[in-house]
């Protein structure tokens, strides 16, 4: 069986199954200081209400950079998110999961996604570097410069594939 892959960003959420994207939507959700639910989706309203959405969290649970927002508070809206994503798209039985986080990861925030990812009922088999399964897909066999653009970082990764895809 395939895995599921959940890519995690700053800039956006995704799952996939099968070779088939299931959603793809902006990581900004509303952060529980309205009347909306937090961990819900807020893209539509970033304009409207810039004060009751965070799109900072993700970056603060993958670093464990917790200058603008507490730990557990981040904690708590990316899980709150996945939830709502997995809600829709669940993982299958005996499904194994793959995440794939960007570049600035750090082994702090990595086991804070796992802990995430284990509370939401995943089993998860290991964490991918989201440059590599770019270039992975690309099957070109030669080295590749992948850019990352998130909505609070940028960073390249250069990606050696050695001939092999």
């Amino acid at each position: 069986m395939k895995p599921l892959v959940i890519e995690l960003s700053d800039r956006n959420v995704a799952l996939a199954r099968d070779g088939e994207v299931l959603v793809s939507a902006p990581s900004a959700v509303f952060d529980g200081s309205s009347a909306d639910a937090p961990g819900t989706n807020a893209w539509h309203a970033l304009r409207r209400q810039p004060r009751s959405i965070s799109s900072r969290h993700m970056r603060a649970v993958i670093t464990q950079s917790t200058a603008e927002l507490s730990a557990v508070r981040a904690s708590a809206l990316v899980s709150a998110e996945l939830s709502q994503h997995l809600a829709k798209y669940p993982s299958r039985p005996n499904e194994s999961v793959w995440i794939a986080v960007p570049v600035q990861a750090d082994a702090a925030g990595l086991g804070m996604v796992l802990g995430i990812a284990q509370g939401l009922g995943l089993t998860v088999e290991g964490f991918v570097d989201a440059a590599a399964v770019a270039v992975s897909a690309l099957t070109t066999g030669r080295s590749a410069l992948v850019l990352e653009l998130g909505w609070h970082h940028a960073a390249v990764t250069a990606v050696d594939s050695g001939g092999q895809a």
